[in-house]
């Protein structure tokens, strides 16, 4: 990903995917999922690149 606003892009995607196929009914209960890093501050199954400057979600801007 060449820019940031693609990476928010990809990093929606991965994020509502699940839900929008049906397998969980909130983003946080995909137990393979960056969500739980990106919005809930928690460390999950996926270990998350953190030499890039985390994203804020909570602002509005993502």
């Amino acid at each position: 990903m060449r820019t940031e606003k693609k990476r928010l892009e990809k990093l929606r995607y991965m994020h509502h995917n699940p839900m929008k196929r049906g397998m969980v009914s909130q983003a946080e209960n995909w137990r393979w999922s960056s969500y739980r890093f990106y919005f809930l501050d928690e460390v999950g199954l996926i270990e998350v690149n953190q030499g890039w400057e985390k994203i804020s979600f909570r602002d509005g801007v993502a």
